[in-house]
């Protein structure tokens, strides 16, 4: 069943309005899918992009203890951060990331508006500065990476911390988000989260108050959104 679509946000009554970058800001997650695909595929291991997809988000060794616990394997954290870094080695080989239609546009009327921005991703600095534009980074007042928090989403960690820095409480921000993880990160910090289905379908992301199909059906919605 798809989320109920009556939920009422309005733009005029937060200040400010905080992304997920893969999947939300631009198209990274294919490629990330595809680079764990393969290094699985040194180990004699195969793993779909719906599994990637399902822990997006969440901090790269929780990720990849998941995935070989899936497979009845146990691995200690340097074996752990040495697929993870092979994984990162093929992701830059492979990677064209691309900005998603409309990113450029909502940012700037969103800061037409007055609303504060910031970015709230699981992915570590070094790996953003190569997949993040840097006149993209330039709109965002605050970024938080995952090497920026102990815990990464699911728990609350990533967003709290980004209110802290923002010195806003949950009420006077919303999330944009892609992934279930990411969301309930977002919900349980006590923020309201909007979700496109840019990864996964409407149908996974019941966590959210609302899913649209784009990015740009999304900014549609909330700029139109009035008092």
């Amino acid at each position: 069943m798809k989320p109920k679509l009556d939920v009422h946000i309005r733009l005029d009554a937060v200040t400010a309005v905080i992304f997920d970058m893969d999947g939300v800001i631009i198209n990274g997650m294919p490629y990330h899918a595809q680079a764990w695909e393969e290094t699985f595929r040194t180990l004699g291991l195969s793993i779909t992009p719906e599994e990637v997809y399902e822990r997006e988000g969440e901090a790269g060794p929780a990720a990849v203890q998941h995935f070989l616990r899936e497979r009845g394997i146990e691995a200690s954290l340097e074996d752990v951060q040495a697929l993870i870094r092979k994984k990162e080695i093929r992701f830059r080989e492979i990677a064209r990331v691309e900005v998603f239609e409309g990113v450029r546009e909502f940012l700037t009327a969103l800061h037409a508006r007055g609303k504060r921005l910031a970015l709230v991703t699981g992915t570590a600095r070094q790996e953003l500065e190569i997949s993040l534009p840097q006149d993209i980074q330039n709109r965002f007042e605050l970024i938080i990476t995952g090497d920026r928090v102990t815990r990464g989403k699911p728990h609350p960690e990533p967003y709290l911390t980004a209110l802290q820095a923002l010195g806003l409480e949950a009420n006077q921000a919303i999330v944009i988000e892609n992934a279930p993880l990411g969301i309930q990160s977002a919900t349980t910090a006590g923020l309201r989260c909007l979700a496109v289905e840019t990864s996964l379908s409407c149908e996974r992301l019941t966590g959210a108050e609302r899913c649209f199909p784009s990015l740009r059906e999304l900014a549609d919605f909330l700029l139109e959104t009035r008092a």
